[in-house]
Parts: structure tokens; C-alpha cells; sequence
């Protein structure tokens, strides 16, 4: 018996992950480095490319140098 796998069921399989991060020091850059320089790799094994679309931090100028200036 075949069960589909829950990424190619769902009807939002193929959008794009939207996440937030908290933070943007040496953990969150960090996290911001990995997922930007492995976008190819991460949207190729699960199917889904991740969006980063909100940034909380408490120095706008750190998260500005790192993610431009939409931030």
C-alpha cells in the first residue's frame, strides 16, 4: 500500500517555507549564512525554498550590514 508523502500532498508544497528569526547575532547569523549559501541544497532535499520574511533584533545597523537594507 503507497502512502504519498505529506510534501507532495499538500497543496502548499511547492511555496517557498516563509520563517522569522529572532535575533540576528552570532546563532542567527549564523542560521542567516547557512541558509543562504545552501538555498539550492535545502530547496532540492525538502522540496521547498525558504523565504526569510521578518527580522527581530535589537540592532537594526548588525541585521542591515548582513541582510541589506530592506531590513
Amino acid at each position: 500500500m503507497h502512502h504519498p508523502t505529506l510534501a507532495s500532498s499538500h497543496p502548499d508544497a511547492r511555496r517557498p517555507l516563509r520563517v522569522g528569526m529572532l535575533g540576528i547575532g552570532t546563532v542567527g547569523s549564523g542560521t542567516y549564512r547557512v541558509i543562504t549559501r545552501n538555498h539550492r541544497v535545502i530547496h532540492a532535499r525538502a522540496g521547498r525554498a525558504i523565504e526569510l520574511r521578518m527580522l527581530s533584533t535589537r540592532t537594526p545597523e548588525r541585521a542591515r550590514a548582513l541582510v541589506g537594507p530592506e531590513v
